[in-house]
């Protein structure tokens, strides 16, 4: 060989050996690869910035959201690393992930959601020791608080693992903090524990998640979790959520073409709400101003005084004897719109300021009110109206509490004070939402048909659903569960207790009438929600005599039409459905488990 051509040849090799070490040094040329490279040397920021290379090739791939999601949580970067995470599904993250985020919500000052990431990653992997230490540490931090323990208990209801990581990645995007009063979190802690417990994967809490922000008018972040739910398979019901989120953002050809995707996924679902935002009772008023004017002069539409309408609570004048206990007194006073109370027990004073009052009067009043430590308290004096107005002790109280502070009031927990919002307004609202519905002293027009916003677009527009909910055309059943909501036992109370009467959704289904009837007797049957309550005899009488009369007698397989052999033509209540006296203090109620009451045909 020349030395010529023994030069060019070292070049050549020379030249090789440069590119192969170039070659080496710059690593696989597939992104992902790179990033699980970058995750090996814990450089977090390569490892980020390769799997958005991907992204912007591949904007769904599931790996490079997560290798995205995992690098981010390393930075620190809590909402963007939610994000991402909450991009892949929840079933690819691992207990790792998992205890990732769980470090940067506690950092955050987020103890709840800190706590279910790390129950999630538990449950995706029991035998992880790192998880169990985690967990005990975090334990250690937050203990039993009431909030957290609020929070974990009912979010807990979840059943696996993947899906309840979903839904705390999913929170960590949404939710500004674990307070009670977070308004999204509200939202779904008040689906309750059975309709948590469906969350049984990371597509049907996308799903929720999805119904959430369009309640709180974020259309665009809910049309985008819905298209990468649907961007892996057909789902009807995620289509038909879609389609209100494209209603809610002005696209109504879009809005229609989802629909048509749902096929048909809301037929039958007569009583459900539709994921809007709330309108308040008065924005009813232009199209239905006769039902309106009605139901606001119903006792459903005076069910709480708050603010400004504490200015017309009644409250005792001058000094209250306790009336259980002749050691204690109690001052109520009044300043403009607010209401206070002094409960002197010896010679210690224990205050507060009333917040709300609950009831619409009929019967009675309890008020609610902060002590002096800003905690939530059910006042041990309530108002009984039924016989004249009485002052006395709260119904469930003890005569003589260990606690002395139980003589100015019972704590209430956090649950325990969403539980009386709940049932007293259109919707429960903590201090930081406070919505056009907020105007409504009560239960309003969309507590039973739930929120308008997307009605009024619907009609607007000509949508091929009215979007909002239609208990009229519902079944007995679905209507009964609306009525169910405040109206049934929660358990408290057993059938054999005295106070089960006042429950009438829970009395009702036990009569022959209502489980011979085939779906057809419910609440409605006599009781129009929409007008104050009848209190004629005579009203209800007839509503009995429309079946069970001697002309109308006739049989069914199933459903009978007899006459009573008693008294054929009047008098049905006092047999059948008796008034109870005292049920609660000073209080009679109707019993609605319709039957023969042998003492009161006896009289």
């Amino acid at each position: 060989m020349s030395r010529r051509a023994a030069i060019v040849l070292g070049a050549v090799l020379v030249l090789a050996a440069g590119i192969a070490l170039a070659v080496a040094m710059a690593g696989p040329r597939d992104p992902i690869a790179r990033a699980e490279a970058a995750e090996k040397r814990g450089d977090w920021s390569r490892m980020v910035d390769q799997a958005e290379l991907r992204l912007s090739q591949e904007p769904e791939d599931p790996r490079a959201l997560l290798l995205k999601g995992r690098g981010l949580a390393h930075l620190g970067q809590l909402l963007p690393a939610a994000r991402a995470y909450a991009a892949t599904g929840g079933d690819r993250m691992t207990p790792a992930d998992l205890r990732l985020t769980s470090d940067l919500l506690s950092k955050a000052d987020r103890p709840a959601l800190a706590w279910l990431a790390l129950e999630a990653a538990n449950r995706i992997d029991p035998k992880d020791g790192d998880t169990r230490r985690a967990l005990t540490a975090l334990h250690g931090k937050v203990g039993s608080q009431g909030a957290v323990a609020h929070v974990t208990d009912l979010l807990s209801a979840v059943p696996t693992g993947p899906a309840l990581a979903q839904l705390v990645v999913e929170l960590a995007t949404l939710t500004q903090s674990d307070a009670s009063t977070d308004p999204t979190l509200d939202r779904v802690l008040l689906r309750g524990r059975e309709k948590l417990r469906s969350l049984d994967t990371s597509a049907a809490v996308r799903r929720l998640v999805a119904r959430v922000l369009l309640e709180f008018g974020r259309p665009d972040r809910s049309r985008d979790v819905l298209r990468s739910l649907l961007s892996a398979r057909p789902d009807a019901e995620a289509s038909w959520i879609l389609s209100r989120a494209l209603l809610q953002l002005g696209d109504e050809s879009g809005a229609d073409a989802a629909l048509v995707e749902a096929r048909g996924f809301a037929a039958g679902r007569r009583t459900d709400h539709d994921p809007a935002v709330y309108t308040g009772a008065k924005s009813c008023r232009s199209c239905h101003s006769e039902i309106y004017d009605e139901q606001q002069n119903s006792r459903h539409a005076a069910t709480i005084s708050h603010g400004a309408d504490m200015a017309r609570v009644k409250i005792p004048e001058g000094l209250l004897a306790d009336p259980a206990d002749p050691r204690v007194s109690h001052v109520f006073t009044r300043e403009g719109d607010t209401v206070r109370l002094a409960t002197t027990v010896g010679d210690q004073t224990y205050r507060a300021i009333l917040d709300y009052a609950m009831g619409s009067g009929h019967r009675g009043v309890t008020m609610v009110g902060k002590d002096d430590s800003g905690d939530y308290r059910e006042l041990r004096i309530s108002e009984y109206s039924e016989k004249g107005t009485i002052w006395d002790v709260t119904s469930g109280f003890s005569p003589h509490p260990g606690d002395p502070r139980e003589y100015l009031g019972k704590g209430l927990s956090p649950s325990g004070f969403r539980d009386c919002l709940h049932c007293h307004t259109t919707r429960y609202r903590g201090p930081e939402n406070r919505g056009p519905e907020a105007a409504d002293r009560g239960i309003g027009c969309e507590r039973c048909h739930g929120p308008g916003g997307n009605h009024g677009k619907a009609v607007e527009t000509g949508f091929a659903e009215l979007a909002i909910g239609r208990p009229k055309g519902a079944t007995g059943p679905q209507r009964m569960k609306i009525c169910a909501e405040c109206h049934a036992s929660d358990g408290t109370f057993p059938p054999t207790d005295p106070q089960f009467i006042r429950f009438q959704s829970s009395t009702l289904p036990n009569s022959r009438c209502f489980t011979e009837s085939q779906g057809k007797l419910d609440c409605v049957t006599c009781h129009d929600p929409h007008k104050k309550m009848e209190a004629s005899p005579v009203y209800y009488e007839k509503k009995c005599l429309s079946c069970h009369t001697a002309t109308t007698q006739a049989a069914t397989e199933t459903f009978r039409h007899v006459a009573c052999p008693v008294n054929p033509r009047s008098d049905c209540l006092k047999c059948h459905m008796p008034t109870i006296p005292e049920v609660v203090t000073h209080t009679s109620f109707t019993d609605h488990h319709i039957r023969v009451h042998r003492e009161e045909s006896a009289r």
